[in-house]
Formats: structure tokens, sequence, C-alpha cells
């Protein structure tokens, strides 16, 4: 039951790379949060995979789309946001796909170095968790806030929020029970943002889907042009050099003052 904790935290939309560095929630406090009732997910809420049985939500080359809504409050220049939206759209993709390697292009590695053996070892363990019937999909993000950028030592940052559509699945999954896991994903796709949800058939498929506002952090060294991302609450586990106090309280208070939907 204690991988079972981990995975979420580890296969989390934000925080795939740093499972060895972060803290794991008590299984069984998890399991009291689990919903009483389990949702059979709409029959038009998949896309059936033609390819592999194992892949139900999202074929491999469905594209991620990655938009900017309407009326939405973006306070970085045009190019920066499209630079932003296009890494992101890859970052996403290769989770879907489990492309582990890709993945680690947009982990602020430069904040947090990896020798070869730890990159094989960190690759390995998705692996792993994939062959057990772990998969990440997103299906889309629609940015509806961006802060200013801010230039934190040798990084600039950027706070986001999005509409976000997720699936966290579990397919024959045996390590731990998903139904349990409501608080962990919620600490990291937002309260109330999440319905456990099952698919008739066999394989036996379960899964956490997250519609609704979702922040994250948008880090690039000022020496690449590559943006990396983060999890909103990266620093509750152990994630404090990535970036400084100064950083986080300037865009914070920025998107207080200035995201529509945190007016609201």
């Amino acid at each position: 039951m204690q991988h079972s904790a981990r995975l979420i935290y580890t296969l989390g939309l934000f925080a795939l790379m740093i499972a060895g560095s972060w803290g794991c929630q008590d299984p069984v406090a998890a399991s009291q949060n689990a919903l009483t009732e389990t949702k059979e997910a709409p029959e038009d809420s998949l896309v059936p995979a033609t390819k592999q049985r194992d892949l139900p939500i999202l074929l491999e080359e469905t594209p991620v789309n990655v938009s900017v809504a309407p009326g939405a409050a973006i306070f970085i220049e045009e190019a920066d946001l499209e630079a932003i939206t296009r890494d992101l759209e890859g970052y996403f993709s290769t989770q879907n796909n489990g492309d582990w390697a890709g993945t680690l292009g947009y982990y602020p590695l430069y904040r947090a170095p990896m020798d070869s053996a730890a990159r094989a070892n960190t690759i390995q363990a998705m692996d792993d968790w994939w062959d057990k019937g772990l998969r990440n999909q997103t299906e889309a993000a629609d940015m509806l806030y961006t802060s200013t950028m801010y230039r934190d030592g040798d990084q600039d940052v950027v706070l986001l929020n999005m509409d976000l559509i997720h699936r966290v699945i579990f397919i024959d999954f045996q390590d731990g029970n998903p139904q349990g896991m409501k608080g962990m994903v919620e600490s990291s796709y937002g309260k109330g943002n999440a319905t456990f949800l099952t698919l008739p058939g066999e394989p036996k498929i379960e899964y956490w889907e997250v519609r609704g506002d979702n922040s994250m952090w948008a880090v690039k060294s000022v020496d690449s042009d590559t943006w990396c991302f983060l999890p909103a609450n990266f620093n509750e586990r152990g994630g404090g050099n990535f970036m400084t106090v100064d950083a986080m309280t300037a865009l914070l208070r920025h998107r207080s003052d200035n995201d529509p939907n945190r007016l609201r």
C-alpha cells in the first residue's frame, strides 16, 4: 500500500520525476477520503483505442489540445505565451505516451541535476508503473491566466492557471486501492475537481477524472529556450530548491489580484 500512495505523487501531472525526494501520504488516511459511491463512466467520455486496448482514453497519435481561453488574463508577451503553450503540449504528450525520457526534458534539471544512473533508474521506475497498469493522460488544457514573468536568479518563473481535463487511469491495477486516493489526487489537481469512475468490461479500468481550474509553475533557465513545469504544491514535499520564497510570494500575490477565477 505504501507504493500505491507514492504513485499519485510519482505520476502526478507536474511531479512526475521527483518521487524519490517527495513523501508519501498514509494510505489508511487516504482511503478514508475515498468516495462512498463509484460512478460508471458515461459511454461518450472515452475515446476507443484501436491499436492498444490498454490505452482507453487517448490514442498515442491524439495531440493534447492546449489553448488560450477567450478573455484570458495574460500578463506575458505573446512570444513567451506561445513558447509555454508549445512546451506544455510536449510535456503532456510525453506523459500520455509513456515517453519518460521526453518528460525529463520538461523537468528543471538545472535545479535538480541527475547523473546517468539516476536518470536511468527514474525512467525504469516510470516504466514499471506503466507496466502495472497506471496511466496519466491529459486531454486538454485551456489557459485562463498567466502571471507576469519573474526573474528568480538563474531562471524565469511564470504562474499559470488553466481549465484542465486530465485522467489518472488504473488498468487491472493490483498495487493498491485507486478509489482510496482521493486526497492525493486533489492535492495535485485541486479540491473538488476529481471524480472516480469505472469503465465496464475487461480489462478492469478505473480512473480519476479531473475537470476544473488547475494551477502550475512554468520555469525556464535563462540560458535555455525550453520551459519546464512544476505542480502548484511542489514545495510541500521538499522542493524548496526549485524556487525562492520571494518568487513564489510575488507571483501568488499577482494571481490573487489578477486572476479572474480567483476574483469571482
